[in-house]
C-alpha cells in the first residue's frame, strides 16, 4: 500500500505510518528511484520506528517541488 501526502508535517506523516508499524503489523519497504530525504527518526523527544527511515520526504527549498511524504507499506 502507498500512503502519500501533500504535506512535511510529521503529525500526518510519521506518526501514521508508526501506529500501521507498530499496532497493524505493517512492514516499510524502501523507496527506490525517486530523489528525497529519509523519513523522520523522531520528532519533538517521540521515537518512530526504524523502518520510518525507508520512508521518503521531499521538501521544496532542496527539492524545488512541493512537500510531499511518501511511504510503501506491506501487510506482514
Amino acid at each position: 500500500m502507498v500512503y502519500s501526502t501533500c504535506s512535511i508535517a510529521p503529525e500526518e506523516d510519521e506518526f501514521v505510518v508508526n501506529f500501521a508499524v507498530k499496532y497493524l503489523g505493517m512492514r516499510v519497504e524502501k523507496i527506490r528511484g525517486i530523489p528525497g530525504e529519509e523519513g523522520l527518526r523522531q520528532f519533538k523527544g517521540i521515537e518512530f520506528s526504524p523502518e520510518l527511515v525507508n520512508c521518503l520526504r521531499t521538501y521544496p527549498h532542496i527539492h524545488h517541488m512541493e512537500g510531499f511524504f511518501i511511504c510503501l507499506l506491506r501487510k506482514e
